[in-house]
């Protein structure tokens, strides 16, 4: 099959797209394949990603369509964060779903099968957006041995009240920490394109919080 002209590792003309209540909302994202980098689509504010379309979508065929190297899912996921602007670009639509254009990761997160980074090892992402936590709401933290907090952005399990016992069923290595704690004012994460992130053995992902004083 003779692939498509259109080079959809580009962002194209990338635009703010702000969604109010997005704690629990569930979403899908492709990873696109490249020889220097991975591009992802994510389906937010689009497509929750039904198991129907989800679970029959046809990624050999994305990838030969478009000559990438393979396309793999990753997902679905909840956010956890209550209202986020997100720095999206071009929409594109496969099996039935819209998707758009908004993160590259390092080429050395793919696997033969999927996404494969390491648990606990910090990354460079290159994302765009705002992710606001509000005011009397659970923040899920990772806290590293040297004392800096990684803010879970996205669920790999559906949220439900039993998140704040995730540090139970978390293999955390020696001199890490979960905690999920009350949030006593709102909590902004600002993203400029360069964002120190990690996931943790169950595949959450979390992104660095700002420093405090």
């Amino acid at each position: 099959m003779s692939g498509e002209s259109r080079d959809i590792t580009k962002s194209g003309e990338l635009r703010d797209i702000t969604i109010d209540d997005t704690r629990g909302l569930r979403y899908a994202e492709l990873a696109m394949i490249g020889p220097e980098f991975i591009t992802i689509y994510n389906s937010t504010g689009l497509s929750e990603a039904p198991p129907d379309k989800w679970d029959t979508l046809d990624t050999q065929e994305i990838a030969e369509r478009f000559q990438l190297k393979a396309v793999f899912k990753n997902g679905p996921h909840w956010w956890l964060s209550d209202r986020t602007t997100f720095r999206f670009g071009d929409e594109l639509t496969f099996g039935g779903m819209g998707f758009r254009w908004a993160a590259t990761l390092p080429a050395y997160l793919a696997g033969s099968g999927g996404l494969e980074g390491t648990p606990y090892e910090v990354f460079e992402a290159n994302k765009r957006g705002t992710f606001a936590y509000s005011k009397g709401k659970l923040a899920y933290e990772l806290i590293t041995p040297e004392g800096d907090a990684y803010v879970m952005q996205s669920s790999n399990i559906e949220v439900n009240d039993d998140m704040a016992k995730l540090g139970d069923r978390l293999q955390l290595p020696r001199g890490w920490g979960f905690r999920a704690r009350v949030l006593d004012d709102d909590l902004t994460l600002e993203l400029d394109g360069k964002v120190k992130a990690l996931e943790d053995d169950l595949k959450n992902v979390y992104n660095l919080a700002p420093a405090v004083g």
